[in-house]
């Protein structure tokens, strides 16, 4: 008997044999995030696969469809797939991509033949178009005295309501007369399309008429971009659509693993010759220079850091796009031209796509400006307003009133040249109309403007005209501009965003004078020896690991970080994670002079926040969270999956991160200078009358604003007061802390988990209950709009025990008239009839949102709406009495405690309406 013989190899002998047996076999590494710039209009949606253009679901990005019409929601609870358009839901049960053809059932008769309320169906009929094989139908309902007979084509069904049995009638067509059917008989008609070929063996049984409507209709779908897009689809890509450019709108996003995107349609990668690929003297030797120089940014005077789509000076065109142009004046400040006026530019906020600008014919003074502009907008640079800017008339060359009037008109201001006249501004048509009546207008057609301003500096000038209406001019205000979504994947890409001069379409410059309509994209294909070293190198570290592992036991909580967090996700596939920039843990010490204690910002629960300046020039906020353990890495990556996907002006912004695998966890925010809203009400920046009741109430209404944004988005904040409300220089709000945010199931009323928070903010009923909704939220909510109201905090042991809490504070003082005894006494609550009724509507809200019971609360669409109302003046009172005086210094509760239904001020009906899923 021989021998048995055994074999050992080294780990090294056994790297370089794998090395010498993979060179023969050539690998192909793909990696579908990294090879698909898009993967997010990848679309399925239960037993409906390949969902393509021009459809996308709603969370999907905006280049995934054509711009309206086509949007579709997927419940995760059902797997069904809805059509939300012209006000109703459409259950979507086939889509035919090449015929363009839905198959849809309308939700409410689809779930059953006697839905709560009753419509027509309606379509749009210039996207779609119902198919020949679709008749119309008529259902009748809560019908009384039935004809004695009726005919073949009407069927009989029953519907209950107040437990009462009411006759309905289902006809085919809608000539009802020669049924003998009409209005007078049936309270309700309405008509709904049906497939002819579904009537059909109809019979007299009610189910039998639900089937016929569940069987649903066919309409066709009429779209632009079906040419352009054919050779895409046909290739098997996926198209999408560009919404940043008028030319060349259409694009091939996604493509097989085996093909890249190349013009409009997919091609193997042998026959695509990208720009890198060509013969150097093929080559335009510009190329190579255009992402070198649109790496530089564009700087003038306090203006640093500004990338595409801004050029100008020293930033070539092409690294911009045509009208975002800028002239430095005097090494100052930027200029930029906007439909035939010249504005400075003071601030630009690129993550939110605003511009802070300010006219310049008016920033010396307000007496010498192209009278014969407005201020107006265009498509590209200067598309809207943001809710905090409205408009400001001025009128010159006007006749001074009569002393005796001169106390009607206080807001007037003088020119050099006026002599014997006076200019004026106003802030709405009211006050216009009102000059015209006195005969003060000597002119309309040569002396009247219109210039945008901000609310606050407004609010501000007419409480106390000191400062004059130049003050507000030069504050200027915010103006947003096209997003061009394109851009964000370039850069994400390692790229520079610029734009073709011919067309002003967006391009894509990538090291190496490449050159790509929308990414740089990423290799698709490995060697096969480079993929052998970089496999045998794993080889060789799992053969390490295990040797030190029998040598060293490793702890509990490594092995549980390293198993729970990894199937997460792998921060490390790339630079980036959700699309945040990753930071070495190195460039965050340097920015923060080794985390230097003077550098402190702030101290919470979670960690310490440092200021910090990047090598970028940029000066940001760094979190740093405390422990690296499971708890704090989970918070970590939470925060970043959260920040990553949501975009609003009134939410921080997150610049990146440091990966959960570095030595300390670090977030990296945008540095918002002017404290939190607590210290200005109650902390160290705390000073009377600092912060005046228009500000508070812009807070209040920009805060309002960012949370119906997270709600909108399925996340629930779940931290909301008043130290994680941030306020820049001009007291615009940035929400921050997302550290204890829960992304929201949209099928669902509330998620059950241990209640966090902070006390004095916490939902009761999510504290008693385990229930999280979004109404946990408005609770909270509630309680920072009496701290506005009250300049005090949430929670003061030194207070009387009832009033510890200034949620029960409040309530009581509502209950027993008492609202006098907690309004800061700054705010003119005394003395200005204006604020008191303004502060009176603030408290009533707050009032609604504390509501024990989360279903008497109502949602943030609905508080919104009703700030919203307060700030423009646009609300009244139930009773006529004036609140002048003390003893009535509030009409709340006149009749005893308040509801959601018995509410002072007349707000949208949605406030008083209970929501239990907010």
């Amino acid at each position: 008997m021989n021998p048995s013989v055994s074999f050992s190899f080294s780990p090294l002998l056994l790297i370089l044999l794998l090395l010498f047996l993979s060179s023969f076999f050539p690998i192909r590494a793909v990696d579908d995030d990294q090879d698909n710039p898009f993967p997010d209009c990848k679309l399925y949606c239960g037993e409906i696969k390949r969902i393509s253009y021009p459809f996308r679901e709603r969370k999907q990005p905006d280049y995934c469809s054509v711009p309206q019409g086509f949007v579709l929601d997927c419940e995760s609870n059902t797997d069904r797939l809805l059509w939300n358009i012209t006000s109703q839901s459409f259950l979507v049960l086939e889509i035919n991509q090449s015929a363009r053809i839905l198959k849809i059932a309308r939700v409410d008769i689809w779930d059953s033949i006697c839905p709560e309320t009753h419509s027509n169906t309606t379509l749009n009929s210039t996207l779609f178009n119902y198919t020949q094989k679709d008749i119309n139908t008529t259902l009748l309902y809560n019908c009384h005295n039935s004809p004695e007979s009726l005919t073949d084509l009407v069927k009989t069904f029953h519907c209950s309501a107040n437990n009462v049995s009411l006759d309905g009638f289902f006809v085919r067509g809608t000539d009802l007369g020669s049924h003998k059917l009409s209005s007078s008989i049936c309270a309700v008609i309405i008509v709904v399309p049906v497939l002819e070929d579904a009537l059909k063996g109809l019979t007299i049984s009610e189910s039998s008429i639900g089937k016929v409507s569940r069987d649903a209709f066919e309409v066709e779908w009429n779209t632009m971009g079906e040419e352009e897009c054919g050779d895409c689809i046909n290739s098997d890509g996926r198209c999408g659509y560009n919404s940043s450019t008028d030319q060349d709108k259409f694009m091939c996003l996604l493509c097989p693993d085996d093909r890249e995107a190349y013009g409009l349609s997919c091609v193997a990668p042998a026959s695509v010759v990208y720009p890198a690929q060509m013969p150097d003297a093929h080559k335009n030797s510009s190329e190579n220079e255009n992402f070198s120089a649109c790496t530089q940014p564009y700087e003038c005077g306090d203006i640093k850091n500004l990338y595409f789509p801004f050029w100008g000076d020293g930033r070539p065109e092409i690294c911009g796009h045509p009208g975002f142009n800028l002239s430095c004046m005097n090494n100052e400040y930027p200029v930029i031209h906007i439909q035939r006026l010249d504005y400075r530019l003071l601030n630009v906020s690129r993550e939110i796509n605003t511009m802070t600008l300010a006219r310049l014919d008016l920033w010396d003074n307000p007496c010498s400006p192209d009278t014969s502009k407005n201020t107006t907008l265009d498509d590209i640079v200067a598309v809207n307003y943001p809710p905090t800017v409205v408009n400001l008339t001025l009128i010159y060359n006007c006749t001074k009133p009569e002393e005796s009037l001169g106390q009607y008109f206080p807001n007037n201001f003088s020119c050099p040249k006026d002599d014997d006249r006076i200019s004026y501004y106003v802030r709405n048509e009211s006050q216009l109309q009102d000059l015209e009546t006195e005969g003060l207008i000597r002119d309309r057609r040569g002396g009247v403007i219109q210039v945008p301003v901000f609310r606050i500096a407004l609010d501000e000038i007419e409480r106390s005209a000191a400062d004059g209406v130049h003050s507000v001019l030069i504050k200027g205000f915010d103006v947003n501009y096209m997003e061009f979504p394109l851009c964000r994947e370039c850069e994400w890409s390692s790229g520079r965003c610029g734009s073709n001069n011919s067309n002003g379409m967006v391009t894509c410059y990538c090291s190496g004078g490449r050159e790509y309509l929308y990414v740089c994209p990423h290799s698709s294909g490995i060697g096969g020896g480079f993929v052998g070293i970089l496999l045998m190198s794993i080889i060789f570290y799992i053969y390490q690991r295990r040797k030190r592992k029998q040598s060293a036991p490793r702890s509990l909580l490594s092995r549980d970080i390293s198993s729970d967090i990894s199937s997460v996700k792998d921060v490390e596939k790339g630079s980036s994670y959700h699309g945040v920039h990753l930071f070495t843990y190195e460039e965050l010490v340097e920015a923060t002079s080794c985390f230097d204690s003077t550098k402190e910002l702030g101290d919470g629960g979670f960690g310490t926040v440092y200021y910090g300046k990047l090598r970028d020039g940029r000066v940001v906020a760094v979190k740093r969270l405390y422990e690296n353990n499971f708890r704090r890495v989970e918070q970590f990556m939470n925060e970043v999956e959260i920040l990553a996907h949501l975009r609003h002006k009134n939410l921080v912004s997150l610049y990146g991160c440091t990966s959960r695998h570095s030595h300390e966890l670090l977030l990296v925010y945008e540095y918002i200078p002017n404290g939190t809203v607590a210290d200005h009400l109650h902390g160290e920046r705390a000073k009377p009358g600092a912060l005046p009741w228009a500000i508070r109430l812009n807070i209040a209404v920009e805060t309002a604003s960012a949370l119906k944004y997270l709600h909108a988005s399925d996340v629930i904040h779940r931290d909301v007061k008043s130290t994680n409300i941030l306020l820049d220089n001009n007291f615009s709000v940035k929400v921050a802390d997302f550290g204890l945010s829960r992304l929201f199931p949209t099928h669902v009323t509330h998620v059950s988990t241990a209640p966090q928070g902070t006390p004095g903010y916490v939902d009761p009923e999510y504290h008693q209950c385990y229930q999280l909704t979004s109404k946990s939220d408005v609770f909270s909510f509630g309680v920072v709009l009496m701290e506005l109201v009250s300049s005090l905090p949430a929670v003061d042991i030194t207070r009387h025990r009832h009033d510890i809490n200034l949620s029960t504070m409040a309530m009581n003082r509502i209950l027993n008239h008492a609202l006098h005894e907690l309004v800061d006494p700054s705010l003119g609550f005394d003395t200005d009839p204006r604020v008191r009724k303004m502060i009176t509507a603030v408290a009533e809200l707050a009032f609604q949102c504390l509501q024990q019971d989360k279903d008497l609360r109502p949602c943030m669409v609905a508080v919104l709406d009703g700030l919203m109302a307060i700030q423009s003046g646009d609300y009244s009172t139930d009773n006529t009495e004036r609140i002048d005086s003390a003893a009535d210094e509030t009409v709340l509760l006149k009749k005893g405690p308040l509801s959601p239904d018995s509410v002072a001020i007349n707000w949208d009906s949605r406030i008083t309406t209970p929501n239990a899923s907010g």
